[in-house]
C-alpha cells in the first residue's frame, strides 16, 4: 500500500531528471510548452524567489529569471522585456550580454538580438585583442580558456555530481535514462500486481 504513495514522488523525479539530463535536446520543446497559472502552485506567482540575474544602467533596473528580463525605473511596476530564461547578464559598457538557461544568448543595445556562436549559459564576457571571448566552463573551442585543477572537492559537489552522473562520465545520463524506464515499469508493474491480488481476495 505504501508504494502506490510512493510510486508519485518516484515518478516525478525519473521524468524530471530525464528531460533536465537532456536539455539540449529537449530545450525548445519545454521553452515553447506554457503553462498557465491556474493549475501551477504559488511560487510561480511572484519574482522574489526567482532572480537570476540583475542589471542597473541609466536609472534603469533589469532582472532575469525563468520567464525573461523584467525592467523597471521605479522598482514598483514591472515590464517583461524579453522572454527566455535569463541565467546571466554581464554589462560591458552600453551592450548587455545575456546568458540563457535553457534560451537563446542575447545581447541588448537598444534591442535585442540573438548572440550567435556562444556557448551555453557562459559566466561572463571580455575582449582579447579587440576580440570578444566567453568565460565559460564549456568545452567546445569557443572558449579556449583553461579552468583550473583542483586537489580536492566538497561534498556538496561530491553529491552533485553523484546525482546528476557526472562523477561516473558524460555518458552516465543514458544509465539515469535505462534506470528511470526501470523505476516507471518496476513501479506501474507493482501497482498492477498489488490490485490484482486485492481483487483476487
Amino acid at each position: 500500500f505504501f508504494f502506490l504513495f510512493a510510486f508519485i514522488p518516484i515518478f516525478i523525479l525519473s521524468i524530471t531528471g530525464v528531460f533536465l539530463d537532456h536539455a539540449n535536446i529537449l530545450s525548445k520543446f519545454m521553452s515553447s510548452v506554457k503553462l498557465p497559472h491556474k493549475i501551477l502552485p504559488p511560487v510561480y506567482n511572484t519574482l522574489q524567489s526567482d532572480i537570476w540575474s540583475l542589471d542597473i544602467h541609466n536609472n534603469i533596473v533589469r532582472i532575469g529569471n525563468r520567464y525573461g528580463i523584467y525592467k523597471s525605473d521605479n522598482l514598483k511596476q514591472w515590464k517583461l522585456e524579453s522572454r527566455g530564461f535569463a541565467y546571466k547578464m554581464i554589462r560591458e559598457n552600453n551592450l548587455l550580454y545575456i546568458s540563457g538557461m535553457g534560451a537563446s544568448n542575447k545581447v541588448f543595445d537598444g534591442k535585442w538580438n540573438l548572440l550567435r556562436n556562444s556557448p551555453h549559459m557562459f559566466k561572463d564576457v571580455l575582449h582579447v585583442d579587440k576580440k570578444l571571448k566567453y568565460f565559460s566552463s564549456s568545452t567546445t573551442s569557443i572558449t579556449k580558456f583553461k579552468l583550473p585543477k583542483f586537489t580536492d572537492a566538497t561534498v556538496y559537489s561530491l553529491l552533485l555530481t553523484l546525482h546528476d552522473g557526472t562523477f561516473f562520465s558524460s555518458w552516465w545520463i543514458w544509465i539515469n535514462d535505462l534506470t528511470v524506464f526501470s523505476l516507471i515499469i518496476l513501479a506501474l508493474s507493482g501497482i498492477v500486481r498489488y490490485y490484482k491480488k486485492l481483487t483476487l481476495n
